[in-house]
């Protein structure tokens, strides 16, 4: 228990500060006396650890540095191969350097040395160069190389210890720009040659007149004048022209195409009026006074025929027959047409033109002419139905009608075959009997060869 306002203990009565004043001298003594211990402490310590040295350049630490003690470099480190001489058959090699050792196994390299056997076209460069294996100590020659894109083999220096264009090879002619130099292109052939100069790898351009000279009769086209000779200059470069083709029978020379570029006959030649077939069936013919003449048309090589002609009826000239002198050259009507009976004149006084004169063509009685009387048949007279006769006609019509009789003829060939037939009519009046005052047949009076029956 306690007394309501007095310090409780442990919160600043006397009797706590004077503990604590006790404490703080016990704690003085106590540090006084581990300060003491500590100094003898480090009079008599041994050696320190070798983790506590840093090694100097080209040594390194002890692989069990952190248990050895020591306060040397050749206590706690071990030299590296960087302080090692490599002599005799061996070499340094810094890659080694940071290894820890003292042997020429273990720091350096064994050199490659004059008595190595480098496999054919392969070459010892360097006898004191480190290595072991033929890869390390030989190097190929341009023997081995096979050269690139615009380069070709050159056997001079095949002995050469390189293994690149520039240096094993030479420039092939596909490096070569043969265009630019004026009138002369690639040769393909020898694109894979070592060559650097016109002769070595150019042809001729055909257009190259130094180089290139055409036959009589041929020349370079323009459109060729670039093209590379490669061949032969006619095949290649010329082309044949009109002044050196000779124009076939019925043709010749254009003057105009002398120095056309061409071989031929349409091209080169003009056609003569000799080959020119005239149209007959239009009316035209050919005309001999115009066979040498230049032409190729109706108005130029022709000459009009009876085709064309139109035969006057008026003037008593009608066609000729089936056409027969449609082809012949002319245009009058004696010479084109023949005559119509309208020119004829019957040879007897009972013979008459036909009433169709004008339009049959002949000079024969037997053509042009019929009976006299067969106008009064056709002008005055009737023709009787087939079933009329003349006994059943009163006298007053009885000599205006007539009948018609007609006979028919065949015609046959050799073989006694029926090839046409000729139709004869004859005309028979009716006729009035005085005797018996009758209508009568007249058969003592036909007539025949009337024509229009």
């Amino acid at each position: 228990s306690f007394v309501r306002g007095q310090p409780r203990p442990g919160e600043g009565g006397p009797a706590d500060i004077l503990l604590r004043t006790k404490m703080m001298k016990t704690a003085g003594v106590l540090l006084a006396t581990v300060a003491t211990a500590a100094k003898l402490t480090v009079k008599d310590e041994p050696l320190s650890t070798c983790d506590k040295l840093k090694c100097p350049v080209a040594w390194r630490p002890k692989p069990d540095h952190h248990d050895i003690q020591g306060n040397t470099k050749e206590e706690c480190c071990d030299k590296t191969c960087e302080l090692f001489t490599c002599e005799g058959e061996f070499v340094t090699n810094k890659g080694y350097w940071g290894n820890v050792g003292e042997s020429p196994q273990v720091c350096c390299d064994k050199m490659c040395g004059r008595d190595f056997q480098c496999d054919t076209d392969y070459v010892l460069t360097n006898p004191e160069q480190a290595g072991t294996e033929h890869q390390e100590c030989c190097e190929p020659t341009c023997k081995l190389y096979s050269c690139t894109g615009l380069w070709a083999s050159n056997d001079f220096k095949s002995s050469t210890v390189a293994q690149s264009d520039e240096e094993c090879c030479e420039l092939t002619c596909a490096a070569f720009d043969c265009s630019k130099n004026p009138g002369y292109g690639t040769n393909p052939a020898k694109l894979k040659n070592i060559g650097s100069s016109v002769p070595e790898c150019c042809l001729p351009l055909c257009g190259n007149e130094l180089e290139v000279a055409c036959k009589v009769g041929s020349a370079v086209k323009p459109e060729d004048a670039n093209v590379t000779l490669i061949g032969n200059v006619d095949e290649v470069c010329c082309s044949v022209q009109c002044s050196s083709y000779i124009c076939p029978m019925g043709y010749k020379s254009n003057p105009s195409a002398t120095d056309k570029f061409a071989n031929s006959t349409d091209e080169c030649c003009e056609p003569l009026c000799s080959i020119f077939n005239c149209p007959l069936e239009e009316g035209w013919a050919n005309d001999t006074t115009r066979s040498d003449t230049v032409g190729n048309d109706v108005d130029t090589c022709c000459t009009a025929t009876c085709r064309q002609y139109t035969c006057n009826a008026t003037e008593n000239w009608l066609p000729a027959p089936l056409g027969a002198k449609n082809n012949v050259i002319g245009a009058t009507g004696p010479v084109c047409c023949e005559p119509s009976c309208g020119q004829h004149t019957c040879s007897q006084a009972d013979l008459s033109l036909v009433p169709t004169a004008l339009e049959i063509v002949g000079t024969s009685d037997e053509v042009c002419c019929e009976d006299a009387q067969c106008a009064k048949y056709r002008d005055n007279m009737t023709e009787m139905d087939d079933n009329e006769f003349c006994n059943d006609l009163d006298l007053k019509t009885c000599e205006t009608k007539f009948h018609k009789h007609a006979e028919t003829t065949p015609v046959k060939d050799i073989n006694g075959e029926v090839v046409s037939e000729i139709r004869n009519v004859g005309l028979v009046p009716c006729k009035i009997d005085p005797v018996y005052n009758l209508c009568r047949y007249d058969t003592d009076s036909p007539v025949r060869g009337c024509h229009g029956f």
